[in-house]
């Protein structure tokens, strides 16, 4: 019984770590708190993990370690260690403790509970959010389009849809509504077309799956509604925002990636294949301004990342990192598959993350890798045996 008890104490804790880490993980506030709550994740999600043993997914458990052994290779041969080790703490880190973490309390936490931890994490988020416009507010008129959260509601936004659906309790539905509606405008707010497109994939593919006509038909109503309301109240309040917003709505072009980004990237990525030039948006930045006037045809000079997840990867750890990141994510979205097929929310919703997040978003835009543990320790976790439990 005093052992039961123990455990429970220590998950609980992880839990509550995970409350405050993951809305910190995605960007760069109260850095002290985020650093604090990832070594504490760290050392209880050991202890507990060493304690259970569970039987996790070899594959994925495989490919996660030969991802993390070949970044961190890549990251200590740096001349500069110091200019990139901030990112490597919340992009390599920072995965893979929320992903031990989280089968650190799957045992004794059911995946009612761990959905509920996210609907909590995205008030938390939401308040932080609310927060950062308050204090914008007088300069910049209500910085709505702030990225940073903007793409935290991303990661957020699959799970308030299934917490939506999984019987919850009239609370916790009602609470997960209010966050969607008020995350969904902050997303079309912030005028990024990815994420518009990313938002509209995990909905898109959520409404296949679970909602009839009529489900349907109500939530296009309350779409065209708020989006109503909710330009002609930008256009009012923040009209800079709105201006922004219609700008990018006529858009067509991809702003400069094609041809200023990506085909010099690839160009790079050429001369060093196997295993890339070295981890860091720092090392890309100064590579790229050293190549840049060797090649007339390069119209930027200087660059801070590739604006693609893959060639970021492949840019720093070559063609091998590409292909463990390409392996993580491949068998994530197969196990997590299986198991929303069983009827597991919690599996459905990071599988949606997964798909919006890193497969849509992640082809235009640089993103805070702390979500892939989350995503890859939900199908890590939920795939695990401990002991008598399948």
């Amino acid at each position: 019984m005093r052992n039961l008890l123990g455990s429970l104490t220590l998950t609980a804790l992880i839990q509550g770590l995970l409350f405050i880490y993951l809305p910190l993980a995605a960007n760069t506030a109260l850095p002290g708190l985020r650093n604090t709550s990832l070594g504490l994740l760290l050392l209880l999600s050991l202890y507990v993990l060493i304690r259970q043993r569970p039987k996790v997914d070899k594959c994925l458990a495989i490919s996660g370690m030969g991802y993390l052994l070949l970044v961190t290779a890549s990251f200590l041969t740096l001349t500069n260690i110091g200019a990139s080790s901030s990112e490597f703490v919340r992009s390599m880190l920072a995965p893979t403790v929320l992903a031990m973490a989280l089968l650190a309390v799957t045992k004794d936490f059911d995946v009612k509970a761990q959905l509920k931890l996210t609907v909590l994490a995205s008030v938390l988020t939401t308040l932080l959010y609310a927060w950062s416009i308050h204090q914008l507010w007088g300069a910049l008129q209500a910085n709505l389009f702030n990225r940073d959260y903007g793409f935290r509601f991303l990661v957020f936004l699959p799970f308030l849809l299934l917490a939506l659906i999984s019987k919850l309790g009239r609370i916790w539905t009602g609470l997960a509504a209010l966050l969607l509606v008020l995350q969904v405008i902050a997303i079309g707010l912030m005028g990024f077309r990815g994420a518009w497109l990313g938002l509209v994939t995990v909905v898109l593919l959520f409404v296949w799956r679970h909602l009839t006509t009529k489900g349907l038909l109500v939530l296009a109503a309350v779409v065209i509604a708020v989006g109503v309301a909710s330009a002609s109240l930008t256009k009012q309040f923040a009209p800079q925002t709105y201006q922004y917003v219609e700008t990018k709505l006529r858009q067509t072009d991809s702003s400069g990636r094609v041809d200023f980004l990506w085909k010099p990237t690839i160009t790079m990525i050429r001369d060093t294949p196997l295993l890339g030039h070295g981890y860091g948006n720092a090392n890309f930045s100064k590579i790229f301004a050293a190549e840049a006037p060797k090649h007339d045809d390069w119209l930027w000079k200087d660059a801070t990342h590739p604006h693609n997840i893959w060639l970021e990867v492949a840019f720093a750890t070559g063609l091998v990192g590409a292909a463990l990141l390409l392996t993580i994510m491949l068998r994530s979205g197969w196990l997590l598959w299986q198991r929303s097929r069983e009827g597991n929310p919690l599996a459905e919703a990071a599988l949606l993350g997964l798909i919006g997040f890193y497969g849509v978003l992640g082809m235009t835009e640089p993103l805070a890798w702390a979500p892939l543990g989350l995503f890859a320790g939900i199908a890590l976790a939920q795939s695990a045996r401990f002991g008598d439990r399948t």
